[in-house]
């Protein structure tokens, strides 16, 4: 099976470790599926000039991914900068970078369309091609919205075959997620899975 991962990538850093690891739900995807046995895994996105961009790059190469189809944009690399506290991961900060504004290039449309599934991200970009891929047919298509319930980016459910949804902080604002899901649910022809997590 192939995947296709499109979308964001950053640097997670970790400030009492004074490390850096890349991330981003995207890039996360397409790399610890491609450890699985049997699925061929690609990612799409943008990093920029700078040095995170380059140690992006390196990473993906020593995880066994393609850099073929980054794009490298005169600028910064997305960065979260991370806290942990009593075990549990905080986001402090995300600078967005050259992820601002990126836009998926439409020569990869045909790349994107020979691939079993296509993943996306609330995230990244190359949403605004997902009816068209649709219409194209072949590639199963999902995308993560995170905890994003109410954002406009949600409008591209009814093409999907799966949508992935957080609902931590339903839970924590006192809300039941399950509920609000199960609403949102039907807007996916396939399925859709409601996850308790502490990441964005």
């Amino acid at each position: 099976m192939s995947l296709l991962a499109i979308g964001d990538n950053c640097v997670d850093f970790y400030r009492e470790l004074g490390a850096s690891f890349p991330g981003g739900n995207a890039l996360n995807v397409a790399v610890y599926s491609s450890r699985i046995p049997g699925i061929q895994a690609e990612y799409v996105g943008v990093v920029g000039t700078d040095e995170r961009g380059g140690f992006i790059l390196d990473q993906m190469r020593r995880n066994g991914l393609s850099t073929e189809h980054v794009v490298r944009v005169a600028g910064e690399t997305a960065v979260t900068t991370i806290s942990v506290r009593d075990g549990d991961r905080f986001f402090d900060d995300y600078v967005e970078g050259v992820q601002q504004g990126a836009v998926f290039p439409r020569e990869e449309l045909d790349y994107a369309s020979g691939f079993d599934v296509v993943h996306y991200t609330v995230w990244g970009f190359g949403r605004e091609h997902v009816p068209e891929m649709r219409g194209r047919g072949g590639p199963l298509l999902s995308c993560d919205f995170s905890s994003e319930i109410d954002s406009p980016a949600t409008e591209i459910m009814p093409y999907l075959d799966y949508s992935f949804f957080s609902g931590s902080r339903l839970h924590e604002g006192g809300e039941e997620p399950r509920s609000v899901v199960e609403a949102l649910g039907g807007r996916t022809a396939a399925t859709w899975e409601c996850r308790r997590d502490s990441a964005a």
